[in-house]
């Protein structure tokens, strides 16, 4: 005699990789801004430049986006970013950023051409 029939499973549940946003370009060509609040788990993206402490670009000339380190969960001292690095960054896709954000002049004026920044999470260095 059979078991019971299984549970069919739904199509409409979201799965983990259509939730978090996993590719550089995913990020720089939003346009609408729809990412915003949604996870990111970037590998081994490029450094293009650091603005600050907590501030640097990810990506090239043509493609960058704007990572802003939430200190209260990694503290400035815990990683030490510089120019040309590949690192693994965690974090949330977010619009851009409040004014009690420290950014450069020339940060905010390039941000006024981006609908996001990643307010990452985790910071992590995979090859120098």
């Amino acid at each position: 005699m059979a078991g019971p029939p299984l549970p069919a499973t739904s199509s409409a549940v979201p799965t983990t990789s259509e939730e978090v946003v996993a590719k550089l370009t995913d990020i720089t060509d939003p346009g609408d801004g729809s990412l915003t609040g949604r996870r990111v788990e970037l590998t081994e993206v490029r450094v293009q430049s650091v603005t600050g402490d907590v501030t640097f670009w990810v990506g090239s000339d043509e493609e960058r986006v704007l990572v802003v380190i939430n200190e209260e969960l990694q503290p400035e001292r815990a990683v030490t970013v510089r120019p040309g690095q590949l690192l693994r960054i965690s974090g949330s896709m977010e619009r851009p950023p409040p004014e009690d954000i420290e950014l450069s002049s020339g940060d905010r004026n390039a941000l006024k051409g981006q609908s996001l920044y990643i307010r990452a999470e985790l910071v992590e260095i995979v090859s120098e």
